[in-house]
């Protein structure tokens, strides 16, 4: 029933809030954060490689849902105010980072690379 849900309704119900919000003069997509917010809630843990090159290693949740990441290959503007501060002007670790931040920045590097 999930994929039946998530394959036929949801692409439905986007177009139609699109719509609706393209008549009412609201400019957004949701395609888009529907895809934030599934990798959100389905963040991998340990080393994630993405299309464009970025790595990163993502840690285990907080009790608030955060997560933490380490050893970024390049930084990434969203995640500075996450920053444990740059050694050598390298930043290693961010904390307390929430998960759509995380899927976010997945995103803006192309998404996870496959195998």
């Amino acid at each position: 029933m999930g994929h039946t849900f998530y394959g036929g309704q949801v692409p439905r119900l986007i177009r139609a809030l699109e719509t609706i919000a393209e008549g009412i003069g609201l400019k957004t997509n949701l395609a888009e954060r529907l895809e934030v917010t599934e990798l959100a809630l389905s963040l991998p843990r340990g080393p994630v490689t993405c299309n464009d090159g970025y790595t990163v290693v993502i840690g285990s949740c907080t009790e608030a849902g955060n997560r933490s990441l380490s050893f970024a290959n390049s930084r990434d503007s969203l995640l500075e105010a996450y920053s444990d501060g740059a050694h050598d002007g390298v930043v290693v670790s961010y904390t307390e980072v929430p998960p759509l931040v995380i899927a976010q920045v997945i995103i803006n590097h192309g998404g996870i690379k496959n195998g």
